[in-house]
């Protein structure tokens, strides 16, 4: 028996159908950046790993079976 259950986040709807898992996920709207920033000071504060980036974790599937 397979259990599915979303643990956080904006995702609703959820559903399984033999190998396929499907689901509706809401985001935040991408956070804008001005061309004309310094993009010395954009690679300092790291900005293209802290904003913009969504994180989705799935366990307990077979190994080699998922895309």
């Amino acid at each position: 028996m397979r259990h599915t259950r979303v643990v956080g986040g904006s995702a609703a709807g959820m559903t399984t159908d033999g190998p396929t898992v499907s689901f509706t996920w809401k985001t935040g709207i991408p956070m804008p950046m001005d061309p004309g920033w310094d993009k010395a000071s954009i690679a300092l504060e790291k900005m293209t790993d802290r904003f913009n980036r969504h994180r989705l974790t799935v366990r307990g599937l077979p190994a080699a079976q998922y895309s």
